[in-house]
């Protein structure tokens, strides 16, 4: 994720920072395309919302039940900041946090409620705060399993591994609306990723946000 965040901050001219707690486990057990879906989406909105300043990335780690732990990622900004009535809209599905923010930022307002049940189904939350003017902080959490000796050990041989290959992956839905929203979530919640709309028999239509590439 240092590398997402450096690259991103270099291309608003914004300063990246990173720190991660001593007691973060080295390796963690738990689903690498949630988790990086999740703080990638993160990493970009505060991009986005920062003209100036810098934007920080933060871990560290909680104790947790079954001998697992939290991992607790924070992303701060120093951009635009929300008020509190802002903050209370962000999460819900195809809302944006004021009118003024959706027409000069644009977004279709899913990002960040997608985000939330991401962290809710790995057991943790995503909270803000957030001051106008002053920048936003939100805080990522999930809960995860420590990895192993065993597990390490073959996380580290397969660190050196080829790189896995892409896929391909065909999602139907018959009803248009369905599929307008079906490309809103996986744009928003994987937009590393490339999406191509299909015709009946196979053809494509030709445009190239929608090529398919994982």
């Amino acid at each position: 994720m240092a590398e997402t965040l450096t690259a991103r901050a270099e291309t608003k001219g914004v300063r990246a920072e990173l720190s991660i707690a001593s007691g973060v486990p080295e390796l963690l057990v738990g689903d690498p395309v949630r988790l990086r879906a999740a703080l990638e989406n993160l990493i970009d909105n505060a991009v986005k919302f920062t003209a100036q300043g810098v934007v920080r990335l933060e871990s560290r780690a909680e104790r947790a039940a079954r001998g697992r732990v939290k991992l607790v990622v924070t992303v701060t900004d120093s951009g635009i900041g929300l008020s509190r009535a802002e903050v209370r809209r962000l999460f819900r599905p195809f809302a944006q946090a004021s009118a003024e923010i959706a027409r000069r930022y644009g977004g279709a307002g899913l990002g960040l409620a997608v985000v939330k049940l991401l962290a809710k189904s790995m057991g943790g939350d995503l909270t803000v705060t957030s001051t106008p003017g002053r920048g936003s902080s939100f805080r990522f959490s999930a809960v995860l399993a420590i990895a192993h000796a065993d597990t390490a050990e073959r996380a580290r041989l397969d660190h050196g591994a080829a790189p896995a290959r892409r896929l391909a992956i065909l999602c139907v839905e018959d009803n248009p609306y369905g599929r307008v929203i079906l490309n809103t979530i996986l744009t928003e919640a994987w937009a590393s990723h490339r999406f191509r709309r299909l015709r009946r028999g196979g053809g494509c239509r030709g445009d190239a946000r929608f090529t398919t590439r994982c």
